[in-house]
């Protein structure tokens, strides 16, 4: 069933989207989502090599009372630092996670962001 086709009763609880694509593409889907009135999480992101990064979505989703769920927070088992089918050598730009298996971020930047927009301490 396309959403455009139901009603907000269709959608008792939250609804929840993954996206690692640019802000303008996220804010379209966003934007499919509002209509419904229900609570939003964002269940994926960031993906920075597509676009989707920190400096632009969080404040965006923090905005717009948005949740949202990051996919990796330190490189390691899992290996969300690769972007999907390319797990080779260490990554010039860091897929999803935040901090390195040592503890130290990827990018400053963005744990001062995240400690700015968040109660990370």
């Amino acid at each position: 069933m396309a959403l455009r086709h139901c009603s907000p009763s269709c959608f008792p609880g939250v609804l929840s989207f993954h996206d690692y694509r640019a802000l303008h593409q996220t804010l379209a889907r966003v934007g499919t989502l509002k209509p419904f009135g229900r609570p939003i999480l964002c269940t994926e992101y960031p993906a920075r090599g597509e676009g989707s990064r920190f400096e632009s979505h969080l404040p965006y989703f923090k905005d717009n009372r948005i949740a949202a769920y990051i996919r990796g927070l330190v490189a390691g088992k899992i290996q969300t630092q690769y972007p999907s089918k390319k797990l080779t050598a260490e990554p010039e730009v860091c897929h999803h996670d935040i901090l390195r298996p040592d503890g130290t971020p990827h990018i400053q930047a963005e744990v001062d962001l995240l400690k700015s927009l968040t109660r990370w301490t």
